[in-house]
């Protein structure tokens, strides 16, 4: 039986190995946090031919360069299960002068599998039916909105993806290039785009936020490359680079209070005197009831978190939480997450789970067990996080593999000898 949807990750090809390696390791984690819930098949390749390998094994082909980034999941999946039955190809279709024959990008490519035979991209000469742009453009006068088949038999120069494009409009399917409704939300303007603009959609007014972008590695390679080591500006960035350290930078400014958890505790757990848990929700605290700890330390990189946790154990009563939650929250500037839809589903089986486990016994509970506020990064901080490991357990949530800040800031080799120091320490890994 065939999956819905698999996703390829392509290597970026700039000239840089380090940054190359980075940009898979990012997108990776993007494509992780998008996939979520679903679960369909993330496959890594060398190069765009292997794709022929995988022609049979799903509906859609969801073809990516490492350097991607999916910014909004929720519109994102919808966009990609509600593609219609009459579209082969969604791609980032590239006609630049007049007489040029219409081309792909690189970047991202939505294939529906069962258009091709054989993906070819080739780049031949050949006379055949012209390439029709639209008059609708999405950019620059050479982002036409769809191509078409025209009356005129023309010379035909393909470059990347022109023989996909021939291949779906012989098949009498329309292809189009990626428009506004998968780029941003409905009311943003992309005439208006520039850095000034970042903190627009930074500040999540949604209608500013866009969903996807790319960070066109192999331009301004030297430079990104340095401003990814150090996290910072540098001169002479590409302005899809610098949008991308200026959301990093924005990130890290924790404009989220993560009253809800998304993670919901599923199995039973082992009695341990110590639970170490995230300070999101309430998941740390249901963990420490089923464990019977006597301590609970809620650790956490965003100080909101734990300035909350610390308000949480001194005035809640155990009742109305919602309301407390967004008594605490009007007068800060933050948001409230889940942010996206894609997380609203998992987040009201969170609370559940709370509403059963602990909120009857809170103000006993929180009256006997001794909590801890630890404002920390795990991965710098994982040897002074845990004191006890024998005695211990602890949970790391999406941190580790999933969360693409940690991504943005630490190499894998890095997380992996977290992972390491977690697995021989003798500490029971919730997971």
């Amino acid at each position: 039986m065939k999956n819905q949807v698999t996703f390829f990750i392509v290597p970026s090809c700039s000239n840089d190995a380090w940054l190359n390696k980075r940009m898979m390791e990012i997108t990776d984690s993007f494509v992780k946090i998008l996939n979520s819930q679903d679960n369909y098949p993330v496959v890594k390749i060398d190069s765009f031919e292997e794709l022929n390998n995988y022609l049979n094994n799903s509906e859609f082909l969801v073809v990516m360069r490492a350097g991607n980034v999916i910014c909004n999941p929720s519109t994102f999946l919808k966009k990609l299960k509600s593609i219609p039955d009459d579209i082969g190809l969604v791609g980032h279709i590239l006609k630049t002068h007049l007489t040029e024959t219409p081309y792909l990008h690189d970047q991202m490519m939505i294939l529906r599998s069962s258009v091709f035979d054989n993906l070819n991209f080739d780049s031949i000469t050949d006379f055949g039916k012209e390439l029709v742009r639209s008059t609708e453009d999405l950019h620059d006068g050479r982002a036409p909105l769809y191509v078409k088949f025209g009356d005129n038999i023309v010379e035909r120069k393909y470059k990347f993806g022109t023989k996909l494009l021939i291949d779906c409009l012989s098949k009498k399917y329309r292809v189009t290039n990626f428009d506004e409704d998968w780029r941003w939300n409905k009311n943003h303007n992309t005439n208006f785009v520039s850095l000034d603009e970042v903190n627009k959609y930074l500040s999540f007014k949604l209608d500013y936020f866009p969903v996807k972008g790319y960070c066109y590695p192999q331009n301004s390679t030297q430079a990104f490359s340095q401003a990814l080591k150090k996290l910072d500006f540098v001169p002479n960035l590409d302005s899809a680079q610098e949008i991308f350290i200026a959301t990093f930078k924005e990130a890290l400014k924790f404009k989220i209070l993560n009253a809800w958890t998304f993670d919901v505790l599923f199995n039973e757990v082992p009695f341990k005197e110590i639970s170490v848990c995230p300070a999101t929700g309430f998941f740390g605290e249901v963990t420490a009831v089923k464990a019977k700890s006597n301590t609970l330390v809620l650790y956490d990189k965003n100080p909101h978190n734990i300035n909350f946790k610390r308000d949480l154990y001194q005035y809640w009563n155990g009742t109305n939480y919602k309301d407390f939650v967004f008594n605490w929250v009007k007068d800060t500037g933050l948001r409230v997450e889940p942010i996206f839809d894609y997380n609203n589903e998992r987040k009201e089986m969170a609370y559940l789970q709370a509403e059963e486990v602990l909120f009857p016994v809170w103000n006993q509970w929180k009256s006997q067990i001794k909590v801890e506020f630890k404002t920390c990064d795990l991965i710098v901080d994982y040897d002074q996080l845990i004191t006890e490991p024998d005695k211990s357990l602890i949970y790391t949530s999406t941190i580790l593999d999933e969360y693409p800040v940690t991504h943005i800031m630490y190499e894998q080799e890095q997380l992996e000898l977290v992972k390491n120091k977690i697995n021989s320490s003798g500490i029971f890994w919730l997971k």
